[in-house]
């Protein structure tokens, strides 16, 4: 969660610093509103993906109907279960 505040703060930043950015494009071998456009959308992806691999792993390990997990072993599904279960207390 640190780096989707981070992101976040950069965002801000790099709204609140659009202008000069873009009006340094004018200057020779600098990128301005296209490099900066790219930034913004690069920044703003991360908010799209990162619930997307949230539903991923959801559907993949733990729906009960279409998941992976259950095509597993029942053994092998314990022992998953157990790690993680451990993992989860450790923090």
């Amino acid at each position: 969660w640190w780096m989707m505040v981070k992101n976040y703060i950069m965002l801000i930043f790099l709204i609140i610093f659009g202008p000069w950015q873009i009006m340094l494009g004018v200057l020779p071998s600098s990128t301005g509103f296209t490099g900066w456009l790219r930034t913004v959308i690069a920044h703003c992806a991360v908010y799209a993906v990162v619930p997307l691999m949230f539903l991923a792993n959801y559907i993949l390990w733990w729906s009960p109907i279409s998941g992976l997990f259950s095509l597993l072993p029942a053994d092998i599904q314990n022992i998953i279960t157990k790690i993680l279960t451990t993992l989860i207390q450790l923090f």
